[in-house]
C-alpha cells in the first residue's frame, strides 16, 4: 500500500471521480459542470497543489475555495473549534497588513488560474465570521472586503450560511442582519422595490 499525503490523496480522488464522471457515464453527463474544492478543507492555499486531471477544463470545471483567514477572528468563540474561546477579541480593522495578508491568498489564487490550460471559473465557495463574539462593524468590514475582492477576480461567491451561527438572516426577529446584507450587496447595487 502506497501512502499519499493529503494533496495526493485529494487529486487522486478528483481524478477517479472526474473519470468516472465523463468517460464511463459521459453519455449521460453530457452537458454538465462539476465543482471541484482544494485539500484541505477548502483553503485558498490549498489552491497550490490542486492538480486537476486533463478531463477538467474551463467548458466543464468550476473551481472553488473557501476564505475564512485570519481564522482567529472568524472563528472567535466558535465552540466546535478548539482554543478558540482564548481567541474571543481578535480583531480585524481592515488595515494595510490585514488587507495585504488577505490580498496574497486571493493573488495565489489568480495566479494559479492564470497558469497554462487553466483559465477555471473559480467560485468563493464559502466565506464568513461566526457572529456570536465579533464587533458587527468588523464583521462587515471583514465581509465586505472579501466579497469586493473576490468581485474584482471575476469570483463568483456564495456567504457561509443563512440564519445560524455565521447567517446574514435572523430567524428570530425574522430580518436580515443589515450590516451583513449591506456588506454583502451594497445599497447601490440592489434593484430599486
Amino acid at each position: 500500500m502506497i501512502l499519499l499525503g493529503p494533496a495526493q490523496e485529494w487529486n487522486s480522488l478528483v481524478a477517479e471521480l472526474v473519470q468516472l464522471i465523463w468517460v464511463e457515464e459521459a453519455a449521460r453527463q453530457a452537458g454538465r459542470w462539476i465543482m471541484v474544492g482544494t485539500s484541505p478543507w477548502g483553503s485558498m492555499p490549498g489552491i497550490a497543489t490542486l492538480d486537476p486531471p486533463p478531463f477538467c477544463n474551463p467548458t466543464n470545471t468550476i473551481i472553488s475555495v473557501h476564505c475564512y483567514e485570519p481564522f482567529h477572528f472568524t472563528h472567535q468563540g466558535a465552540d466546535w473549534v478548539g482554543d478558540s474561546a482564548d481567541w474571543i477579541g481578535t480583531s480585524w480593522i481592515g488595515s494595510t497588513r490585514e488587507q495585504a495578508n488577505l490580498l496574497e491568498l486571493f493573488d495565489l489564487v489568480t495566479k494559479w488560474n492564470e497558469l497554462s490550460g487553466r483559465g477555471f471559473e473559480i467560485h468563493m465557495g464559502e466565506f464568513g465570521v461566526y457572529s456570536k463574539h465579533v464587533d458587527p462593524a468588523q464583521q462587515k468590514a471583514w465581509t465586505a472586503f472579501i466579497a469586493r475582492e473576490a468581485e474584482k477576480r471575476h469570483m463568483s461567491w456564495a456567504y457561509w450560511e443563512f440564519s445560524a451561527g455565521f447567517g446574514a438572516y435572523d430567524p428570530l426577529s425574522g430580518v436580515w442582519r443589515s450590516y451583513l446584507l449591506d456588506a454583502l450587496i451594497p445599497v447601490s447595487d440592489r434593484p430599486s422595490p
